[in-house]
């Protein structure tokens, strides 16, 4: 999403990088919400499936995911 990179790191959580200069990206921020699998970025959302459901969060502000909503 623009200049940030989100990684899944399985039990670790969601990593949220800053990649402004992508040859050294930078750790922004570290989601704990569950056990990430996989994320896909849709405008101003953020899809992300763990291990045991479905996490949306708001990435208006693409640094600093806020979680809308949570399906299990």
């Amino acid at each position: 999403s623009d200049t940030v990179l989100y990684v899944c790191d399985k039990d670790q959580g969601l990593m949220v990088m800053d990649i402004t200069d992508p040859y050294t990206p930078r750790l922004e921020s570290r989601l704990t919400d569950g056990s990430y699998v996989d994320v896909i970025p849709y405008g101003q959302t953020l899809l992300c499936w763990i291990t045991n459901g479905l996490l949306v969060y708001d990435i208006s502000n693409n640094k600093k995911p806020m979680l809308l909503t949570r399906i299990e």
